[in-house]
């Protein structure tokens, strides 16, 4: 998202973070508290209405911040991220990239982030490499791969179709199972979602993961997505 000021962005991320919560890799308060005054400007030029040379200085003070913290920490992540999706609004892909995968290997806690990686990956590394993100994301995010636009699904599918035939399947059955364990495109039920399920359900057999395989089978996919 460019926009990483409004409610789905770092206005929202950091009040969030600087409360108690169930989401994994939750900041102290305390932790943030000797950069409140950067975080709270790094929010205001990073706005809704934001232009180029406010976002240049929102990268200077990230930038500069972002060493400060001890590495690896939640902390530290968080300033990696904070500077992959200010790099992302002004179009510079590969070091957003670079510090959102920096970001998400120490904190999984925003799904903006994660989302942001998983579109910069689209656009050039291969399937391997998007469906490890997108692990991540399942397990940690499980409502970003929930809602998992079908643009980017076909799209990663046909990406799938270009990989050597022995890694091919593979691949596929990797996808299935992460989008149908998050009840991708299920509700309301889809053709496309009841696809990945039956797929889903044939991955987990091979693996001999026959519990999960029952547990997808008990959401009634239709048969002819139980023949391949």
């Amino acid at each position: 998202s460019e926009k990483i000021g409004d409610e789905n962005g770092l206005r929202f991320f950091i009040d969030k973070s600087s409360r108690p919560s169930e989401t994994v890799g939750a900041i102290d308060p305390a932790d943030l508290q000797a950069y409140r005054a950067d975080l709270d400007r790094i929010v205001e030029l990073t706005g809704e209405k934001s232009d180029q040379a406010s976002r240049i200085e929102a990268l200077s003070i990230i930038n500069r911040i972002a060493d400060k913290p001890e590495r690896p920490s939640v902390v530290a992540g968080l300033f990696d991220g904070l500077k992959g999706l200010i790099l992302t609004s002004l179009n510079r892909a590969a070091p957003a990239k670079t510090a959102l995968q920096s970001s998400i290997e120490q904190y999984q806690g925003n799904a903006d982030m994660i989302q942001t990686l998983i579109a910069l990956q689209l656009n050039g590394d291969e399937p391997p490499v998007i469906l490890k993100t997108m692990k991540i994301a399942q397990d940690k995010q499980p409502d970003l791969i929930k809602a998992f636009d079908l643009n980017w699904m076909q799209y990663l599918s046909q990406r799938i179709n270009l990989m050597p035939a022995d890694k091919r399947q593979d691949a596929r059955d990797e996808l299935n199972v992460i989008l149908a364990a998050a009840g991708w495109r299920m509700d309301p039920r889809t053709d496309e979602g009841v696809s990945v399920l039956g797929g889903a359900i044939r991955a987990h057999l091979k693996r001999g993961n026959v519990a999960e395989a029952r547990r997808l089978i008990a959401l009634q996919p239709s048969p002819d997505t139980l023949v391949g």
